[in-house]
């Protein structure tokens, strides 16, 4: 239920207070880019290195996540109704105490949408991406982070912001819904990395990928350019997104998996590995 799952923890304020203590401990790397950009190969390929070379305990996250709320948020991405067994159970939320209040009042006007059918807007469907990784901050990626774990994530906040932004979404809605939730968790990556790479090339992956179900974002080259054109206006604008001095572009065009692996690799030790 989503109320327990928010719920573990019991206030926001207690939340907010162990800052210091779990994120000075696992390190939260992240991999950004558009869909078949590599961000998994590359996930997989540090968190082996981290684990069996330096002997890192590692933690491997993705989201939208498949955690309650990830999954209602994968089925509308797939064009797909949300079971109702699905939707019953993310019907509980937390405390109306806690500071996620009115974004709290935001998921329980979705999910009733949901439930009579009705198609969401957009904003309520990133409003759902933003739900979820609450829950995964506070449910996974912070205890990992306090327990010394590092956590290896395929994206995060930046690709709210990225196909927000390529739906006709402004910076300004997005931000204030992404300061309403996951910013009150305080918690972002110490280092991302965006593997970047021409939504052409997103396109042709895809379609030789013939395991791979075509949502909504991956289905029209004329989507993924926006949200390529949305990566890159974030990167030009100094200070428009909260963890902007710590993203690593790396060409996905131009290097091959094995050489961005090895950027990858001296970047975070450069950092972080140097200093254990």
């Amino acid at each position: 239920m989503i109320g327990i799952l928010f719920l573990t923890i019991i206030s926001l304020e207690l939340l907010i207070g162990c800052e210091g203590s779990c994120m000075g401990r696992g390190k939260f790397i992240v991999f950004e880019g558009l869909t078949h950009s590599g961000k998994s190969t590359q996930a997989h390929a540090i968190a082996s290195w981290l684990e069996e070379e330096c002997g890192v305990k590692v933690l491997r996250n993705q989201e939208p996540t498949k955690r309650i709320l990830g999954r209602v948020a994968r089925e509308v991405v797939m064009k797909r109704n949300p079971s109702p067994v699905l939707l019953y159970e993310a019907t509980e939320y937390p405390s109306p105490y806690t500071r996620l209040t009115r974004f709290v009042e935001l998921i329980n006007e979705i999910i009733e949408c949901l439930r009579k059918g009705q198609a969401l807007s957009e904003l309520q469907i990133q409003t759902l991406f933003l739900a979820d990784r609450c829950d995964d901050v506070m449910n996974v990626i912070r205890p990992a982070l306090r327990n010394g774990t590092w956590v290896i994530q395929d994206r995060f906040t930046l690709s709210t912001f990225a196909f927000g932004m390529a739906a006709y979404l402004s910076y300004e809605d997005i931000i204030k819904l992404h300061h309403e939730s996951v910013a009150l968790l305080r918690v972002k990556p110490d280092l991302a990395f965006f593997l970047d790479i021409r939504a052409e090339e997103s396109l042709k992956r895809l379609k030789n990928n013939k395991g791979c179900e075509c949502g909504k974002y991956e289905e029209h080259i004329d989507f993924l350019r926006r949200t390529a054109k949305a990566y890159g206006n974030l990167f030009a604008a100094p200070g428009c997104y909260e963890f902007s001095s710590n993203i690593t572009q790396l060409n996905g065009d131009r290097k091959t998996q094995e050489e961005m692996t090895w950027h990858i690799k001296e970047d975070i030790e450069s950092r972080f590995l140097d200093k254990i």
